[in-house]
């Protein structure tokens, strides 16, 4: 009977080179270590308009985002969101976003911006 373990890695780079170690094509391994990690990033000051835009297009591409219920309802005001998406979710993210109203287009440049740094 196969076994099954739980592994965590510290980065990036170490999943990288695990994924290597089993086989996996340099291809493959790249591909794949972007999707190990979630990445968390809090949104303030969000138009609660453009939350629910970034919520639905975090969906899209197998992410996630919390948003309060006023921002569902498209209640004038901003509010905060928690964006939950790995490194490969957010580069196809980002794209979507950069395309948006309501202050999603500069939003989509800070998250590249702060990611890359």
């Amino acid at each position: 009977m196969p076994n099954t373990n739980l592994k965590e890695f510290s980065g990036k780079e170490e999943l990288k080179r695990f994924l290597l170690s089993t086989g996996t094509t340099p291809e493959g391994a790249d591909i794949l270590s972007k999707k190990g990690r979630l990445l968390l990033f809090e949104i303030t000051g969000i138009d609660n308009r453009a939350a629910n835009i970034l919520k639905q297009d975090a969906i899209s591409v197998s992410g996630d985002c919390a948003v309060p219920r006023r921002a569902s309802t498209f209640e004038r005001g901003t509010c905060t969101a928690v964006l939950i998406v790995n490194e490969r979710n957010l580069q196809r993210l980002t794209e979507k976003l950069s395309t948006q109203p309501f202050g999603l287009k500069e939003i989509s440049a800070k998250l590249r911006s702060v990611f890359e740094n």
